[in-house]
């Protein structure tokens, strides 16, 4: 017993005279021994080692509640000894010194309170290291902060269950605007929101709310977000799609004479114009819509008859597409283009969920923001090739990198076997092929039981997370906060979506009494009650969310009394961590992620400061 009590007080000597960077060395080695310990072991060790660590704290619990306990019951002794026999003015002497004792706080353990006091000279500055740390599955670059006990990071693929192809190579001139390789790269940076919104398909509609001030750009809305888009050749102004309908020097005349554009170069606008058109499917479905609409007005007039409507379905299907190989989605893919005496689709399809381009009709239509179009058809400028924004079609992942890699080398093996094929029989454009779905192997694996899908989280973490290949969504400066934002409010828009169908599940039956009550009151005022939808505390900004965090500081406050300091932790955009992590050429507000991602780790190392080091 004596040589335990020895080595522990000689072991906790070591410790108290160790250096900082000494016990950062220490922990980082204990921690890779523990992991390489445990991945070795079977499970009946580990579940000894578990039974042996649950009966070794149960036995300090223990004992460290006779101890409390013990301690009590002497303090209370003789503090009851003590208390008659004290005078007036000792008793106010013992008051100040609890008082100040408890203003200033024991030290939570001895080795902290033994630590000598360091000066601020003596502090060095905080750096998150390079961002050098590699994502086994996705290769995502992280800082060592970010890296999780096992390894296997969290937030860029879920541990490789979201994994998205690379996008397409971005085409000129977008890319050298974009890496400010351009004469007019600068002019086109400080427009960029004008010229992606004169050459999108739809708009995005928001009230503007731009912070007051001289500071940097800050792209902020409030209210409603809506997606819009309008039926085509209906109108003598036309706008977004519509513009796509028609040759590429008449668009071009047309979006720089808007009067928002004013200022936008002529020679960008058409350059835009003609990548667009070449590589972006949305660009091809709309003239392709035009072609078999000139060719059903010259077949109705020499046949001399009514035209025909023409129309458009854009499919927001994807079920049958391999997310590994079909990350572009080609014409076929996206739209199918019909006539019909009407104007409506076929009666044999079904359109819910779809959306329906008419060559004339409504002005404006408006597209759920929970579809894969929403994305490339507001943001060309992000999405050049089409890539799909996110559905709910989208499955985990559930093969290995490996696995991937293999079957990746076997698909263009069969690729170039059947571009063989292809040359000695090319099948009818217009011909329809079924597969069997259960038998492809090109689908992802499915796991057994419920399939499990992808969130509007997961997909948007992944897009903006930072790899080796130029990404285009990340370069775009001033449209890269609004799609930012766009994204944002996309994603609580589809959690108050889940609780808005999902209230049975989320308990709430206890608030009957407060729904009875609000009936009653409308039936005394002769008003009507709407749909009552309880949102719960779990959802942040939430009035019960902010309530008990009220109620929580609140609680904190009668335990340990008010709080002595308010402390403000700002961000520097100059810190080393984020100026070495993007482009010259673009600043901190052109790439709000990496500044969150370095605030926040820069936050949880002055808090480990404050909890944990006692500083």
């Amino acid at each position: 017993m004596a040589r335990t009590v020895a080595d522990r007080l000689r072991h906790q000597l070591y410790l108290n005279e160790e250096s900082q960077e000494e016990a950062e060395v220490r922990r980082e080695l204990n921690r890779e021994q523990t992991v390489t310990y445990r991945e070795t072991e079977n499970e009946e060790e580990t579940e000894e080692r578990r039974e042996d660590s649950r009966i070794r704290m149960e036995r300090l619990r223990e004992e460290r509640e006779e101890n409390e306990e013990l301690m009590r019951a002497m303090d209370a002794f003789e503090h009851a000894e003590m208390i008659p026999l004290e005078t007036d003015e000792e008793r106010s002497h013992r008051e100040k010194i609890l008082e100040e004792r408890n203003r200033a706080g024991v030290p939570r353990t001895h080795r902290a309170a033994c630590k000598k006091i360091e000066s601020e000279a003596n502090v060095p500055i905080h750096y998150c290291g390079e961002m050098n740390l590699i994502c086994e599955e996705c290769d995502a670059k992280h800082f060592k902060a970010e890296r999780p006990q096992y390894k296997k990071f969290q937030k860029c693929c879920k541990k490789g269950k979201v994994i998205l192809p690379p996008p397409k190579e971005c085409p000129e001139p977008l890319a050298k605007l974009l890496q400010n390789d351009h004469p007019k790269a600068k002019h086109f940076m400080s427009k960029i929101r004008n010229y992606n919104s004169a050459h999108a398909f739809a708009s995005m509609g928001a009230k503007m709310n731009s912070p007051p001030g001289r500071g940097p750009y800050c792209f902020r809305i409030h209210g409603q977000v809506y997606h819009n888009t309008a039926a085509v050749g209906t109108t003598d102004n036309p706008k977004y799609a519509d513009l796509y309908f028609m040759d590429a020097t008449q668009a071009s005349s047309y979006r720089v004479n808007v009067e928002a554009n004013g200022g936008c170069c002529r020679d960008l606008m058409e350059e835009l114009d003609e990548m667009l058109r070449e590589n972006n499917p949305y660009a091809a479905i709309y003239k392709k819509m035009r072609q078999v609409l000139e060719e059903e007005y010259l077949k109705a007039e020499a046949e001399n008859r009514p035209h025909q409507f023409v129309g458009m379905i854009i499919s927001s299907d994807r079920k049958n597409l391999d997310q590994r190989r079909y990350n572009s989605p080609t014409t076929d893919d996206i739209a199918i283009i019909f006539k019909s005496v009407n104007g409506k689709p076929p009666v044999d399809r079904d359109i819910r969920g779809h959306l329906l381009i008419p060559s004339r009709g409504r002005k404006f239509i408006q597209i759920n923001p929970q579809k894969p179009m929403c994305d490339p058809m507001t943001y060309p400028l992000l999405f050049p090739s089409g890539e799909d924004g996110w559905h709910s079609n989208m499955p985990y992942t559930t093969t290995t990198r490996r696995e991937r890699e293999e079957a990746a080398a076997m698909d263009v093996e069969e690729g170039e076997e059947q571009q063989v094929l292809d040359e000695e029989e090319e099948p009818d454009a217009e011909e329809e092929i079924e597969g069997d779905e259960d038998n492809d192997p090109h689908r992802l694996k499915r796991g057994s039981g419920k399939r499990k899908r992808v969130t509007q989280c997961e997909f948007y973490s992944y897009l903006i997370s930072i790899r080796d290949y130029f990404n285009q969504v990340l370069a775009g400066g001033p449209l890269t906060q609004q799609w930012i934002v766009d994204s944002y409010v996309k994603i609580e828009a589809n959690r108050v979506k889940y609780i808005r169908e999902h209230q049975a599940e989320l308990r709430v039956a206890q608030y009957d009494g407060l729904m009875d009550y609000v009936s009653n009151r409308a039936e005394r005022e002769n008003k009507t009650v709407g749909t009552i939808h309880i949102l719960p505390s779990s959802f942040i900004g939430s009035p019960r969310a902010m309530k008990q965090g009220y109620q929580d500081a609140m609680s904190i406050c009668s335990k340990f009394g008010k709080p002595t300091f308010f402390l403000t932790f700002t961000c520097n955009p100059k810190w080393k961590e984020i100026t070495a992590n993007i482009p010259n050429y673009l600043t901190a507000s052109d790439r709000p992620d990496m500044v969150a991602r370095v605030y926040n780790l820069k936050k949880n190392e002055l808090v480990h400061d404050i909890d944990r080091r006692q500083v």
